[in-house]
């Protein structure tokens, strides 16, 4: 289980994956906006988008520690933003910091 926080204040429980798409969709322009999805069940697990979308957004992604914490080096938009993290909350996701980031 996961849950979806945003910098509007939304907290969604368990959110389907068209809900994550919605809520990175629907990042606010002109700013720095945010939004995190995090395990329930291990808070050093999560994946968050920090920027805007006029200039992209950077992504962190950690697997239950800290030794597996990665970063995106580009600007990302938020179609690639929102595709990522619907694999991220998905069982099946192959979960391996391989989304060409550096630690």
């Amino acid at each position: 289980m996961f849950t979806l926080s945003s910098a509007d204040d939304q907290v969604v429980h368990d959110p389907r994956p068209e809900v994550v798409a919605a809520v990175i969709q629907g990042l606010p322009a002109g700013g720095d906006a945010f939004a995190i999805l995090a395990s329930d069940a291990d808070k050093l697990t999560f994946i968050q988008a920090i920027g805007s979308p006029s200039e992209g957004f950077s992504l962190e992604y950690q697997d239950g520690s800290l030794d597996r914490h990665f970063e995106c080096a580009n600007q990302e938009t938020r179609g690639v933003t929102a595709s990522r993290w619907t694999c991220f909350s998905a069982p099946s996701c192959p979960r391996s910091g391989s989304a060409s980031g550096t630690r």
